[in-house]
């Protein structure tokens, strides 16, 4: 179980967030976030240190890209995560698109 107020859990989290920029600007990628994702990982953070969050928002601003990040650093900081994912959003490209860009290597089942 995560300790979401640990500092431990912010310092693996804001570490994870310098090193998608670092592999960013090395490959010539801008920031390595679209406009308010960098924003979004630290707001939803500070929402699951409080109560919990739900995370929506209009279609193309980056949701899964921000709840991959978050859960990549609870897997860093040694907690465990399930996610519910669409089997149509779990295509190669897509699956590829997310190891490649965000460095996030994940174990993925889909049942049908």
């Amino acid at each position: 179980m995560i300790d979401w107020n640990s500092k431990e859990f912010e310092t693996v989290l804001l570490n994870l967030l310098q090193e998608i920029e670092r592999v960013a600007e090395k490959n010539g990628w801008g920031t390595g976030f679209k406009f308010g994702q960098k924003e979004a990982v630290l707001s939803l953070y500070d929402k699951l240190k409080k109560h919990g969050a739900i995370l929506a928002d209009e279609v193309g601003l980056g949701k899964t890209r921000v709840a991959l990040i978050v859960m990549e650093a609870v897997l860093r900081a040694g907690g465990s995560v399930a996610a519910v994912v669409p089997g149509g959003l779990m295509f190669p490209a897509f699956a590829g698109m997310l190891a490649g860009t965000l460095g996030i290597h994940m174990a993925v089942s889909i049942i049908h």
